[in-house]
């Protein structure tokens, strides 16, 4: 898997998370995705518009490489941010081909600063036959959490896509919407199986927003904790603690692995164990 394969699945939102074009740390992207759900105008506020930089694509017809994000007015005119979206979405792309970390840092800026018009680019860009384009965009929509829900059928139509990283992402941004999750379950089980563990990781952090609608996997997820992938064993603990009593079975492996090597690991599974286990009252 290429640096910049690896990187777009861990980085499910660059633009909320700050991941920008440096390299990053992908526990760290990972548990910022887990904490926090951000909206369109979140993504607006967290970029800056002093840091783009010429543009990596060669179409600069929608809009001029030197444009501050700041001066698209996105709200005054939907139907011209619409356009500065896409136009900003498909430099993203660009970066992405060309492995520019500078380009992609600047598009994501520019992609960021168009608030709500973000999303109907990204619908948009689910239709396009190039797998690239469709991974970016669902990547995207993930990161947008709840406030994805506008792409809910889109996203529905690419769970089968042949990507096994679309498939992964669709089905994140869809396990926040409760009509959708057998639909979802039926994914994110197949994902669990997958031997590359970013797509488990991804799979894993959906289910714990399924809740107790993802019962059926905890038998799996027991299994998971034992993985080699420190941040793989860290997301497996955090969901099951978000399963309610059907994930109480895994609470002896949960006691294991709250000695582990990693400081992080151990915090997860504690924090796990105190959400699944009642306190004993004698205790206080």
């Amino acid at each position: 898997m290429s640096a910049s394969r690896y990187r777009l699945i861990i980085c499910l939102m660059s633009s909320v998370l700050g991941c920008g074009g440096a390299e990053i740390e992908p526990s760290r992207a990972l548990e910022a995705h887990q904490s926090a759900s951000h909206s369109s105008s979140d993504l607006s506020e967290s970029s800056s518009p002093d840091n783009t930089t010429n543009s990596t694509h060669g179409d600069d017809s929608a809009t001029t490489a030197d444009e501050s994000p700041a001066d698209s007015k996105p709200n005054e005119n939907p139907a011209k941010s619409r356009a500065l979206a896409a136009a900003a979405f498909e430099k993203l792309v660009a970066a992405h081909r060309e492995e520019d970390p500078d380009g992609w840092q600047a598009a994501e800026s520019s992609l960021a600063a168009h608030g709500e018009a973000v999303l109907p680019a990204l619908v948009e860009a689910l239709e396009s036959p190039d797998t690239a384009t469709r991974e970016i965009a669902t990547m995207l929509l993930a990161g947008l959490g709840p406030n994805a829900m506008g792409a809910d059928d889109a996203l529905l139509k690419i769970l089968d896509d042949p990507s096994p990283y679309i498939r992964a992402n669709a089905a994140s941004a869809l396990s926040h919407t409760p009509d959708h999750s057998a639909q979802v379950m039926a994914v994110l089980g197949e994902l669990l199986e997958q031997e590359d563990d970013n797509l488990r990781t991804i799979a894993v952090v959906a289910l714990g927003n399924l809740g107790d609608k993802a019962a059926a996997t905890v038998g799996t997820l027991i299994e998971i904790l034992e993985s080699v992938d420190p941040q793989l064993r860290r997301a497996t603990a955090t969901t099951l603690g978000k399963l309610g009593a059907a994930a109480k079975p895994a609470l002896p492996a949960l006691e294991k692995l709250s000695n582990d090597e990693d400081e992080a690991t151990r915090a997860a599974a504690l924090a796990a164990i105190k959400l699944l286990k009642p306190a004993d009252p004698t205790s206080e």
